[in-house]
């Protein structure tokens, strides 16, 4: 991605267990994915955020218009960003994708948190990010 990679800092993800590079039409990025621990030790609390160079709408949202999820907005560190469902086939790693999506910009990244965890608790892992 040319930059630093971007951490949740929180105690209970620890470091990811699978990285992989990733890459949009137009950009790279990176996904993390968290399997493995509290709050994630269950299959369906999986955690997955993928970092992308650009803002949101451009990166994430482009071209979706006509079956886009319903997003409510919401704050991630006083900046804007979306939260919804996530409505995504399987991820390239073969397995299913969590329900729910966090969207938000930090220092020039686009940033997608999915996960099954409550929104506050995706908050405050979005809120970690360093």
């Amino acid at each position: 991605m040319g930059g630093v990679l971007l951490i949740p800092r929180t105690p209970e993800l620890g470091k990811p267990d699978e990285v992989y590079a990733t890459s949009t039409s137009r950009k790279d990025g990176v996904v993390l994915v968290y399997t493995e621990g509290s709050p994630v030790d269950d299959p369906r609390n999986r955690l997955v955020l993928t970092e992308v160079p650009g803002d949101i709408e451009s990166v994430y949202l482009v071209g979706r218009t006509a079956v886009k999820p319903r997003l409510d907005r919401v704050s991630v560190n006083g900046r804007p960003g979306y939260r919804g469902s996530a409505r995504r086939p399987p991820s390239h790693v073969g397995q299913p994708r969590p329900g729910q999506v966090l969207l938000w910009k930090q220092s020039g990244i686009a940033l997608r948190l999915e996960t099954n965890l409550s929104k506050e608790r995706a908050l405050r892992i979005a809120e970690s990010v360093r």
